[in-house]
């Protein structure tokens, strides 16, 4: 009768165990480059049907891990000495227009501001709640919302301090309910504060245009997760 030694038995099994692995391996990688390509054509595909490019000029990002350093685009009047990126202007004016039209008090609180005048803001905030607090509140300069002249704070009356209270107002309940159809988001929602960083705001509003706005709503995203949505590869 054939015979099989013990090392016979350990060899045999150590040549099993080897295959395995290389198998396994061979069968991982396939996946994960399945997986990468997939996900590559989700994202181009998502931004086609959109007719949306993240090089456009309303995804810019800033915030406290992207700062625009002294970017600033080329400003119009909305009203008040209010000034906004020219070519986001017209959808402003339109939206709180409309806002108007239903009876209800707008007011444009804030909009562009500048590098040192957002310094100005940060600095006050530090000397009042501390650095890590303040940041949540008034970002440093260059990180601002504000410097890329694409956002307004829009309230129903002026306040000496703005508190999340304002959701209750019509004014709010008006204009997160329409902002996408003008191409605006409300930037800062109470759920995504993990991901923005900063302290729900419901005042700020944000153009990203039409179809962006509407998908953002839609999926009940902040701007950062829809831009990791259509960034390109």
């Amino acid at each position: 009768m054939f015979k099989i030694n013990k090392k016979q038995i350990e060899h045999a099994l150590l040549l099993f165990l080897i295959a395995n692995v290389v198998f396994m391996s061979s069968c991982y990688g396939k996946t994960t480059k399945t997986d990468e390509s997939e996900s590559v054509s989700e994202t181009k595909k998502l931004a086609d049907e959109l007719g949306v490019n993240i090089n456009d000029y309303q995804f810019i990002l800033a915030n406290i891990d992207n700062s625009i350093g002294d970017y600033t685009p080329e400003l119009v009047e909305i009203e008040n000495g209010r000034k906004f990126d020219k070519r986001a202007a017209s959808a402003l004016k339109s939206f709180i227009a409309e806002a108007r039209a239903q009876g209800l008090n707008v007011f444009l609180s804030s909009t562009y501001r500048g590098k040192y005048s957002q310094k100005m803001l940060y600095d006050r905030k530090v000397e009042q709640y501390g650095e890590e607090e303040a940041k949540t509140i008034v970002l440093p300069p260059g990180t601002s919302e504000h410097q890329t002249g694409l956002a307004a704070d829009i309230t129903d009356v002026y306040y000496d301090f703005k508190t999340k209270d304002l959701e209750n107002t019509e004014t709010f309940k008006w204009l997160n309910e329409h902002c996408q159809d003008y191409g605006f988001i409300l930037r800062y929602p109470k759920d995504k504060e993990d991901i923005t960083k900063v302290i729900y705001e419901p005042w700020h509003f944000r153009y990203v245009g039409i179809a962006a706005a509407k998908y953002i709503k839609e999926h009940n995203l902040c701007l950062e997760e829809f831009l990791e949505l259509i960034k390109e590869p």
